[in-house]
């Protein structure tokens, strides 16, 4: 910074000290210096410098464009109104300087003429979510509050990410006594202000090189949704100051957002070695480690993270949920129970009381709270979509015990309670499975293959879902579909599955008994069955592997060999002290009598 502003000073030095100075380098000059004077702080050295170069050219807008901010900073609004007046007499429609001087009048309490350029502004731009918010401003000031939420919602609606509008709507909706509706929409703000199109405040941010600035810069770029030139940004601050935990942390978030995991990791270790009391690294690193089933370490750190602040109840919350997950889940309770005693109404913690509760086998109570979740948050789809997945799961136990009414009732409340997760989450994967699988019961073969297939949009990895997807198909009786997906799967499992041999081994299984057994002859290919089939023989010989052998013989017309090999693995469920399936002895009777078998060819 101090070699930017030296140069910068030199240059206008040697120009001032040229009586042949080009007018135009000269204004430039004083320009440059007034802009870099503003973005550091010294505002009213700048003031003088622009003014200097709107002297040498009035017809340049930047430079009371740029006054009216140093004015502004220095709390002198009429000043910052002078200066954009000259502006807008150069360019009239320049929205970045009608909102500032909405905003100057606002502050200076000229809420009629401020209220008259909020309105030109919306003609020029009728989504312009800043304008909105001032007319919002006007309103509320006049105490009409019902006209200031209409505003308000409407600069909401087009900027969804300002949620510090939701402060200003809270507010208005205290005063109009609306006191439970005014506590959701401030318990929403995270003071992220209302922005808008400024290019010449950029440009002039964009000349400031220090280390504050490149941050303020990646932290405006991670808010806006562009985590590329926010780790740029980082990345930069950090190589100015190397061992800073911030922004060692910040790179971390950014890397989070461009789904760099590990890099992430790395980093936020490195925060926590530089300083092992800085709660964000932590807390960030034990999310990391609990969503790749880590669990031992997510529960070390956010342990650590509560004892860093105890009162930060989402850190407490998560690390009685972790606990649950390793199976302490009565400890999980103890520390519900002490965030519940300080915020009765949180529904994280009061779901992760539900899930404790469940965990410990005290259903009744599970039930109970996860009900209570429904009932009492919501302003908080995540956690409602949880509670439904969860009752759905204690109703799916209940309809698997019988074939009773009751659980037939308590299996269609599954799938209510799930239909309703998933319109809260669409992707909610695990929901997707469970329905699918209830609706299997049901026979519902095809709606079900669709939730499975959903549900591996968001783990494509998961090769018991590519199985149970492969399996509806199969019993939906679409036998190219089912080979499609068990083709699609081998893919996806080739590099991720957690137990590849054991994945890819099942699903090749199903894989060659479609190819020998299908009911469908566009689909069957004894020769390719065969191949799989043997394949698997040699690579681990076992009685399932020796059956598929059979059905792909008998399908290639290999009768007396397809029989053989019946018999031998009869004889061996045999010797091994078993019964044979009546599956198996029919497909020795079918051999036998030169048939193929068909469906239901996946019967034991």
């Amino acid at each position: 910074m101090q070699e930017q502003l030296r140069t910068t000073r030199e240059t206008l030095d040697r120009l001032l000290e040229d009586p042949d100075a080009d007018r135009l380098q000269l204004t430039a000059a004083f320009g440059q210096i007034g802009q870099l004077y503003l973005v550091y702080d010294f505002w009213r050295i700048a003031r003088t410098a622009l003014a200097n170069a709107e002297k040498l050219d009035p017809t340049d807008a930047r430079w009371p464009y740029y006054q009216a901010i140093a004015n502004t900073y220095d709390g002198n609004d009429e000043a910052a109104v002078a200066a954009l007046d000259r502006v807008l007499q150069l360019v009239p429609d320049d929205l970045a300087a009608r909102t500032r001087r909405a905003y100057a009048l606002l502050d200076l309490g000229g809420f009629e003429d401020a209220a008259e350029e909020c309105r030109r502004i919306l003609e020029l731009d009728p989504s312009h979510s800043a304008a909105y918010l001032g007319l919002g401003r006007i309103e509320f000031e006049a105490g009409r509050f019902e006209r200031a939420i209409e505003h308000f919602t409407r600069a909401l609606d087009g900027q969804p990410e300002g949620s510090a509008i939701h402060h200003r709507i809270g507010l208005a909706l205290r005063r109009l006594g609306r006191r439970e509706e005014a506590a959701d929409h401030l318990a929403r703000n995270q003071q992220i202000p209302v922005s808008y199109a400024d290019p010449l405040y950029s440009a002039m941010q964009a000349l400031n090189v220090s280390r504050k600035a490149v941050f303020a810069r990646g932290a405006e770029a991670m808010r806006t949704g562009n985590p590329e030139l926010a780790l740029v940004a980082f990345e930069a601050a950090l190589r100015a100051l190397p061992d800073d935990p911030e922004t060692l942390f910040n790179v971390a978030m950014a890397l989070v957002d461009l789904g760099d995991k590990p890099a992430a990791e790395a980093r936020l270790r490195e925060a926590i070695a530089l300083d092992p009391d800085y709660r964000e690294p932590r807390f960030n690193l034990a999310l990391i480690l609990a969503e790749r089933n880590d669990f031992e370490g997510a529960e070390r750190h956010f342990r650590r993270a509560t004892e860093i602040d105890p009162d930060d109840l989402d850190s407490r919350t998560r690390w009685a949920d972790t606990l649950t997950r390793l199976g302490r889940a009565d400890e999980a309770i103890g520390v519900l129970d002490a965030v519940l005693a300080v915020d009765a109404a949180l529904p994280a913690a009061r779901l992760a009381l539900g899930a404790a509760q469940q965990a410990s086998d005290n259903l009744e109570a599970a039930r109970t709270t996860l009900n209570g979740v429904l009932e009492a948050a919501p302003g908080a789809p995540q956690e409602r979509s949880e509670a439904h997945y969860r009752l759905a799961v204690l109703l799916a136990a209940e309809a698997g015990a019988s074939g009773s009414p009751a659980a037939t009732e308590a299996g269609e409340s599954a799938v209510s309670h799930l239909r309703a997760a998933l319109e809260l989450d669409a992707g909610f994967a695990e929901a997707h499975v469970l329905l699918g699988r209830l609706l299997g019961q049901q026979e519902r073969y095809a709606e079900a293959a669709g939730h499975f297939a959903r549900a591996l949009v968001k783990n494509p990895s998961n090769p018991g879902w590519h199985r149970d997807r492969a399996m509806a198909l199969l019993l939906a009786r679409r036998y190219a579909a089912a080979r499609g997906a068990l083709t699609s799967a081998r893919r996806a499992l080739a590099n991720s599955a957690d137990d590849p041999v054991a994945a890819a081994e099942h699903l090749d299984t199903l894989l060659a008994r479609l190819l020998a057994a299908s009911p469908d002859s566009q689909i069957r290919n004894g020769r390719e069955a065969l191949a799989i089939a043997q394949r698997l023989m040699s690579d681990r010989p076992s009685i399932e592997h020796a059956e598929t052998v059979a059905m792909a013989l008998a399908e290639i017309g290999e009768f007396e060999r397809a029989a053989e090999l019946q018999r031998q693995l009869i004889a061996e469920v045999e010797r091994q002290g078993a019964s044979p399936t009546n599956g198996q002895r029919q497909r020795l009777e079918s051999y036998l009598a030169g048939e193929p078998v068909r469906e239901p060819w996946f019967s034991p």
